[in-house]
């Protein structure tokens, strides 16, 4: 990825793009954004010039009422988010993108220096004075912490903040999508880039291992990225707090990336009557969804399975244990775990329950 700096235009302002794999240029524009604000830092000139066309879907006055201005969250605001093969815990992180007010940065992880061993972003996500606005922390949070030891810190996650806002409203909290957001509250569309970037996704489950990065690739990673904070700002003002929302995405969120780590690979969880812990992501009528911090997904289907979570809600951590996986690997299906009962056991729990 070549270093370049891209103007992104709208009606109202400009916001800047910059795209990074040197440690020295990420280090000046982490100073000129973070550490030094008034400080005029010269990124070298490149080759590259991408325009990327993003515009700003909230007022200023929407802004200027936000409760992140006001008393303890007058402090600084950057959204993040990152990319990769498979990310999480044991995949590989390819990009962190990171976006103030006025500029986004698009940091290449591949490059030692600019996100492994950067101290200065390390400071930034690791600040309990700068609040990171994120959607879904969790596998990021988890890739940061077991690839690049950095322990990402004061998290307001716009998921969170739309289960809570759900809550208030008396309606079921579900794990709404990032588009699902923009669509609802900034009635923004992306034009079709999540579609094409997928379908890239699709036919190479490495693409964002290429360098340069293909063109699709770059606008889906700038796009969601460059309207977290619009999207967090409108979030936090029908909330009328953002305390309840940094809080709640910390003490739920975070503690994801700790989740199975005695676990050295994601085989190890395929083995039957193993006993681990799994994050609800969703429930339908269907079955549950659990996230295991091992680059499988978490299922229980059966009724019976069923019957035996019937205490547990979207976010919470459950003890579970391993019945079997789909024939790809990429499904561990699961039940309860009691210490008792072996529910994981097929013909033991056949006669259980029987009786």
């Amino acid at each position: 990825m070549q270093t370049s700096t891209a103007g992104i235009r709208s009606s109202s302002r400009s916001r800047k793009v910059h795209l990074i794999d040197d440690p020295d240029d990420c280090d000046a524009i982490l100073d000129e954004l973070f550490f030094s604000p008034s400080s005029s830092v010269l990124l070298p000139p490149s080759p590259l010039t991408t325009y990327l066309m993003v515009q700003r879907q909230i007022s200023p006055s929407s802004v200027s009422a936000s409760p992140f201005l006001t008393g303890d969250f007058s402090r600084q605001l950057v959204a993040l988010d990152c990319e990769g093969v498979a990310l999480g815990r044991f995949g590989r992180m390819c990009t962190v993108q990171i976006a103030t007010s006025t500029h986004t940065l698009l940091l290449d992880a591949f490059k030692t220096g600019v996100v492994g061993g950067n101290k200065k972003l390390k400071e930034i996500l690791e600040s309990p004075h700068i609040v990171k606005v994120c959607h879904d922390c969790r596998e990021d949070a988890s890739a940061l912490l077991h690839q690049h030891t950095i322990r990402l810190r004061n998290v307001f996650d716009t998921q969170v903040a739309h289960q809570i806002w759900s809550e208030q409203k008396g309606e079921t909290r579900f794990q709404a999508s990032l588009s699902e957001l923009f669509r609802s509250f900034l009635n923004l569309r992306d034009g079709g880039v999540a579609k094409q970037a997928k379908s890239a996704m699709e036919a190479d489950p490495s693409v964002w291992c290429q360098r340069p990065l293909p063109t699709d690739l770059l606008r889906y990673a700038v796009f969601g990225v460059s309207h977290l904070l619009d999207l967090a700002h409108i979030l936090a003002f029908h909330l009328s707090s953002c305390n309840e929302v940094i809080r709640r995405s910390c003490e739920t969120y975070l503690p994801y990336r700790h989740l199975n780590t005695h676990l050295n690979s994601p085989a190890e969880i395929a083995t039957p009557g193993a006993v681990i812990q799994g994050m609800v992501a969703a429930r339908t009528c269907m079955g549950l969804t659990l996230k295991l911090n091992c680059g499988r997904n978490g299922v229980v289907s059966t009724p019976a399975a069923l019957s035996r979570f019937h205490d547990v809600n979207v976010g919470d951590i459950v003890d579970v244990q391993v019945a079997s996986q789909s024939q790809d690997g990429k499904i561990v299906y699961l039940d309860r775990y009691d210490g008792l009962y072996n529910y994981w056991n097929l013909k033991e729990r056949s006669v259980l329950e029987s009786t």
